[in-house]
C-alpha cells in the first residue's frame, strides 16, 4: 500500500494540535477546579460572633489655672470665706462651724454661691451658671466645731480644693488635689484671718492640727 506522504504531512500537524488542545482542557479542569472567591474577613460570621477591639480613650486632666488674675480673685474669695467663718464663731460662743454644714453656716444671700467657686478652676464659667451649690474651698476638718480660743493664728482654717459643697479635709486631701489638678499655687486661709497663695511643696510646713 502506498502512503500519500504529502497528504499525511498536511493532516498530521492538525491532529497534534487537536490532541494538545484537548489535553490542556482536561488538565486545567483537574488542576484548577471550581473558581472560588476567598471570603471577606468576618463576612461569613454572625454579628454576635464578630470580635471587635475595645475603643480606648484618654481623658485629659483639667489643670488648675495659674494666671495671676485668677489667683488674686481666688485670694479674694478665701478672704471673704475666712471672715465669714470667723464672724460665725464670734456669734456662736467662739465656736467654728461643723464640717457637714459650714457652707450653709456662712451663706450670704447677697453674695450667693459665686464666692465658693474658685476662679482658678477650669470649669468656673459652667459652674457659675449651673444649678445647685458647689465649693472649691474646704474647711480644715481638724478645726471643725472647735473653739477659736487658744488656737494659733497660723493654723490652717480653709484651703483651696475640690471636695464639693461642705467639703472638709486636711493635708492629705490638699496634696492630692494639687497633684490631680497640676496646681502650681493654691490659696490657703488661716485662723488669724490672713490668706496667701502657696506652692504644694509648702503645705507640709503648715500647721494643720489645733
Amino acid at each position: 500500500m502506498k502512503i500519500n506522504w504529502l497528504a499525511l504531512c498536511r493532516v498530521l500537524p492538525l491532529v497534534v494540535c487537536l490532541v494538545a488542545a484537548c489535553g490542556q482542557k482536561e488538565g486545567d479542569g483537574n488542576q484548577r477546579g471550581p473558581s472560588v472567591k476567598p471570603p471577606k474577613p468576618g463576612g461569613g460570621m454572625p454579628p454576635e460572633a464578630t470580635v471587635q477591639k475595645p475603643e480606648t480613650s484618654i481623658v485629659p486632666v483639667k489643670l488648675w489655672k495659674s494666671s495671676g488674675v485668677a489667683e488674686l480673685r481666688s485670694l479674694g474669695n478665701v478672704r471673704q470665706l475666712v471672715l465669714g467663718i470667723l464672724s460665725y464663731a464670734d456669734l456662736n460662743k467662739r465656736e467654728l462651724p461643723v464640717s457637714d454644714n459650714w457652707c450653709e453656716a456662712i451663706w450670704d444671700a447677697e453674695t450667693g454661691g459665686s464666692v465658693f467657686i474658685s476662679p482658678q478652676s477650669p470649669d468656673v464659667a459652667a459652674l457659675q451658671e449651673a444649678e445647685g451649690n458647689h465649693s472649691h474651698y474646704a474647711l480644715n476638718a481638724a478645726l471643725a466645731g472647735k473653739s477659736l480660743n487658744g488656737l494659733p493664728g497660723q493654723t490652717v482654717l480653709l484651703f483651696e480644693a475640690d471636695l464639693g459643697w461642705n467639703g472638709s479635709g486636711g493635708l492629705e486631701e490638699a496634696k492630692r488635689f494639687a497633684a490631680d489638678h497640676g496646681v502650681t499655687k493654691m490659696v490657703v486661709g488661716f485662723v488669724d484671718g490672713s490668706c496667701r497663695p502657696l506652692a504644694p511643696k509648702e503645705l507640709d510646713g503648715l500647721k494643720w492640727a489645733p
